[in-house]
């Protein structure tokens, strides 16, 4: 991973549920590059991971 600690980072279930938003809303704010992320290969598929401090930043919590 780039500068992010491998524990800084979350799904986006849990970035949802932090946020108090859909999972799509956070799939969309990445889309939007409002939140960055990190897709990380997984056997066939795919699994996003976001930095938490990021999301928060972008909550301003």
């Amino acid at each position: 991973m780039s500068s992010e600690n491998k524990n800084d980072m979350i799904t986006v279930k849990r970035a949802a549920e932090i946020a108090g938003v859909s999972e799509y809303t956070i799939r969309r704010w990445v889309r939007e590059s409002r939140l960055k992320a990190e897709k990380i290969k997984r056997g066939f598929s795919n699994r996003i991971m976001i930095s938490e401090k990021d999301l928060r930043t972008l909550l301003d919590l």
